[in-house]
């Protein structure tokens, strides 16, 4: 018998034991850290500067072309080189954008149209993993609730045509949200943007086609959907005891119905809008003016 060969083969044998073991060893820690609500997480390879911001956001924030992202998944429609981050497309002149370059702030973007409570939750975990939320961040910035109104809203279980049923599981999500947030990056301030109006005195003006004579009509349920999102935005920020900042206070007279070179947000079908990119959405006025109003609250 060869003595060498029976003794690397024992040691072979006893290091893939002890591999073996580690790794049971590992997977019940890491199952006992689940249980107990404690992640175990891998180191990113590269993270954000210290001092960046990280957006989380709807597609207020994100606000890609509508076309590109109506056909994102056609096969070439969407030139390489359009901004996007983990499957979302978003604009290069949204807002998170246009604070970094308006005012020298680093930013890492996570929004995505259609971005609902549930949903922010897995990007506050995909912006860590990532290496953009963690002990240096300066802010976190949330910025949805429209869509939990909306078809995307079900994706929580919640009846959307009941607004008690929404805004429970909307403040519910968002405190996971923030608490996720806090446990990455425990220095950070946490900021809550609201919406921006899109009615003004009820009315929503869909036709914008003659210079300066915005044209609509009362729609209710929109205006009531504005006011119940501004309402469980504030609430979740006060229960959290995060900063709120009322986009839709202050943004009151610049939704679809202001005067041309005063309007914010785009109208469905729209020809006096100045630069925007969705319909319903907001222009670059709107969203520079969003980026330099954040600025101030960082």
């Amino acid at each position: 018998m060869n003595t060498h060969r029976a003794t690397g083969a024992h040691r072979r044998t006893a290091r893939l034991r002890n591999s073996k073991v580690a790794r049971g060893v590992l997977s019940l820690l890491t199952a006992a850290s689940v249980g107990l609500g404690i992640t175990v997480a891998a180191q990113p390879a590269t993270a954000a500067p210290n001092g960046n911001v990280v957006v989380i956001g709807d597609s207020y924030a994100a606000n890609p072309d509508q076309y590109y992202n109506t056909f994102r998944n056609v096969d070439g429609f969407v030139p390489d080189n359009y901004p996007r981050q983990s499957g979302c497309l978003q604009a290069p002149n949204s807002w998170p954008r246009q604070l970094s370059k308006r005012h020298g702030v680093p930013v890492n973007d996570w929004s995505c149209s259609g971005l609902t409570s549930k949903r922010a939750i897995s990007r506050v975990d995909a912006a860590h993993r990532a290496g953009d939320i963690h002990a240096g961040t300066r802010t976190v910035v949330l910025n949805y609730g429209m869509n939990n109104h909306g078809p995307n809203g079900t994706d929580n279980g919640a009846d959307i045509l009941n607004p008690g049923d929404v805004r429970n599981r909307f403040l519910a999500e968002t405190r996971a949200a923030v608490n996720k947030v806090r446990a990455y990056a425990p220095n950070a301030k946490i900021v809550f943007a609201g919406q921006m109006s899109i009615t003004s005195n009820g009315m929503f003006c869909f036709l914008n086609v003659v210079p300066n004579l915005p044209a609509g009509l009362p729609v209710p349920v929109l205006s009531d959907v504005e006011r119940w999102v501004r309402s469980m935005q504030a609430e979740a920020a006060t229960r959290n005891n995060i900063n709120f900042v009322d986009l839709k206070a202050e943004t009151a007279n610049r939704g679809t119905c202001a005067p041309d070179n005063q309007r914010f947000i785009s109208g469905i079908i729209d020809t006096t809008t100045p630069h925007y990119n969705m319909i319903i959405h907001p222009n670059l006025k709107g969203s520079n003016w969003v980026a330099d109003r954040m600025s101030r609250s960082l």
